[in-house]
């Protein structure tokens, strides 16, 4: 949307008096646009549930939820008889009205405009209220199917978890799953919401998954299971397994790094904005979810690999004895002080480990942390857990759990560990 300036100052003003009835009204399966809430808490929260049932030999089922043109299709009226309802002031959904009601759009054709026509259904994508109103408009769906329960027991009934428009509902049966599913699909149509079909996917989650092959029927939608989905930037997988995920981040690195090539090797740049060009536009792209990852001695080599690669295109070859070759691993080390990769991951780690002690008792995030699911261990040797290689990781750096309720001394454990848990090659 084409939004001017005045409108915009007003918009946001209009945010600041809804954001505290949001925050009550907002339950935390919904993380979207909501203070405090990331994207990570869900990766984490759904991360942890797949770990632990795998750990205890269980499985359960989830499906990813995706709608058509979700911010286009609300029904305005139906949005604001929510909001009514729970509660919110007649001014602020008067003024609410006024923002979205009577909005236009031009379409162009062959290089021509349109004539002006109205919008009469959705919030306008861009503005600064639009993600708040529509939280508002699918909470209750949310908190109907979190009534319901029939999900994955970790110390909290976890059912449903949600980051604005991407929606994931788990249980530990697919009848449970389909019932969720019908009572969620069912209120969102109140507000205009349909099901994608051809987006929405299901993955049994286990060491039993790949069981279900054929597509499921819920609610008349034929809904086809996957082995592995993209959510919220992070690839999801059956089994958890940690490669998938960061050989997507490493190729989304590497196209990043392609675009890049000419700045690193371009005469006009200094070696420092070179290396603040890839930590400002390379490293967060590798990085996002890192927090959330076990990382094996295999995949820190990758990491590592990777990185050199950058350095090497960054500080260019080197004359030895007359001859130009490329830099040696630890060449490039000595040219380069900062923290590598994997100590940044692993400092990334102790920070969120951090976060989740820090929030209150009874928070899913805690809850689902803390919960050992009922049950046996199978024989074998277990799967790493994130939660033994961070402790670890805070170990090794001298410090202990318990100083999460100290910021600050936990602001210098991270500092640490940047230093500490540098990778160290075999040879090494």
């Amino acid at each position: 949307s084409l939004l001017n300036t005045v409108y915009k100052i007003f918009s946001k003003i209009l945010l600041s008096r809804l954001s505290p009835y949001t925050e009550a009204i907002i339950d935390e399966q919904q993380s979207g646009f909501m203070k405090g809430r990331s994207t990570i808490d869900q990766i984490f929260l759904l991360k942890q549930a797949i770990s632990k049932y795998y750990e205890f030999n269980k499985g359960f089922y989830g499906i990813f939820i995706d709608f058509k043109k979700a911010y286009d299709s609300i029904d305005r009226n139906a949005l604001f008889k929510k909001m009514e309802k729970h509660g919110i002031p007649q001014k602020l959904i008067r003024l609410s009205k006024m923002c979205i009601s009577d909005s236009k759009a031009k379409i162009r054709i062959d290089g021509e405009m349109s004539e002006n026509f109205l919008i009469n259904t959705g919030v306008r994508q861009g503005d600064g209220i639009s993600p708040t109103l529509f939280n508002l408009a699918v909470e209750e769906a949310l908190q109907k199917v979190k009534r319901l329960q029939r999900g994955v027991k970790l110390g909290v009934d976890l059912n449903v978890m949600a980051f604005a428009d991407d929606v994931v509902i788990l249980s530990e049966s697919l009848d449970d799953l389909s019932t969720l599913t019908k009572s969620f699909i069912k209120e969102c149509q109140t507000v205009g919401l349909e099901l994608n079909e051809d987006k929405t996917k299901i993955i049994h989650f286990g060491r039993h998954a790949g069981n279900v092959r054929t597509n499921l029927s819920i609610d008349n939608y034929s809904i086809g299971c996957v082995e592995s989905f993209k959510y919220l930037g992070v690839t999801i997988n059956s089994k958890n397994v940690e490669d998938i995920e960061i050989q997507s981040k490493l190729a989304n690195a590497n196209r990043c790094l392609g675009a890049c090539t000419k700045l690193f090797t371009s005469r006009l740049l200094s070696q420092c904005s070179k290396i603040r060009i890839y930590k400002t536009i390379i490293q967060p792209v590798l990085m996002y979810g890192s927090e959330t990852w076990t990382l094996t001695k295999k995949n820190e080599g990758r990491l590592i690999v990777f990185e050199n690669k950058v350095l090497r295109k960054i500080f260019g070859p080197i004359c030895d004895e007359g001859v130009w070759r490329i830099r040696k691993n630890r060449e490039l080390r000595n040219v380069y002080q900062d923290p590598d990769i994997v100590a940044l991951v692993k400092a990334k780690r102790i920070s969120w480990l951090g976060h989740v002690h820090r929030r209150q008792e009874g928070t899913r995030l805690k809850e689902v942390y803390q919960a050992v699911p009922a049950g046996r261990r199978p024989l074998g040797r277990p799967k790493i857990r994130w939660c033994d290689q961070v402790v670890e990781d805070v170990t090794r750096c001298g410090g202990s759990v318990d100083l999460a309720e100290d910021r600050v001394a936990w602001k210098r454990l991270i500092d640490e560990a940047k230093n500490r848990l540098r990778f160290v090659t075999p040879r090494q």
